[in-house]
């Protein structure tokens, strides 16, 4: 972790430099941002407004694969219904938004322990986050503990069920023994 990440920034010079644009989602919209706050809580978005880039001289950061509520989430802090916490988490990770990803993943936790994600939030997970992620893991935990498919589920909730990833092991008892083993690594270690 570089020495600046270790400092807080003060408000004050989050104004110093002045704002760049961030154009999200395929329709381009702005969002107007301080520099100096974008630059020191994403390592990405540091280099490319520091660097010898095209970003950094038009003072303007494209976005066209992120939707506007994702984005908007997370220039708020928040991390939204169960799908945009995920989309929160993705963005938090690719964007190397450490302090974020860290929140993401603890308000995930906090959430999903008493509400199981549901099998779209599952599905998108399994097709959009890095393969080993421990996220992963947690969600298929966390349903398998809470939901059973028996015929409580709705019709489209068994359909999702059929496109539910096989994969991995999801038999209650199983999952039950897992279960806080999950909790911990996911929030501590993937935090780190």
């Amino acid at each position: 972790m570089s020495k600046r990440r270790l400092e807080k920034l003060p408000l004050s010079v989050a104004v110093l430099e002045g704002t760049v644009i961030v154009e999200v989602g395929p329709e381009h919209k702005k969002y107007h941002v301080h520099k100096d706050l974008l630059t020191y809580h994403s390592e990405y978005f540091n280099k490319a407004l520091n660097g010898p880039w095209k970003e950094n001289e038009e003072r303007l950061v494209t976005l066209d694969d992120i939707e506007p509520r994702t984005y908007s989430n997370t220039e708020a802090g928040q991390c939204g219904d169960y799908l945009q916490r995920l989309k929160a988490w993705k963005f938090g990770d690719r964007f190397l938004a450490q302090d974020f990803r860290r929140a993401v993943n603890n308000d995930t936790v906090d959430v999903y322990l008493s509400n199981p994600p549901f099998y779209k939030a599952i599905i998108y997970a399994f097709s959009e986050m890095p393969e080993r992620s421990k996220i992963l893991d947690f969600l298929v935990d966390t349903h398998c503990i809470h939901c059973d498919g028996d015929e409580r589920d709705s019709e489209e909730e068994q359909k999702l069920g059929m496109q539910y990833p096989r994969d991995r092991s999801c038999t209650p008892k199983e999952a039950a023994s897992k279960f806080l083993s999950s909790i911990i690594s996911f929030k501590v270690t993937t935090c780190l």
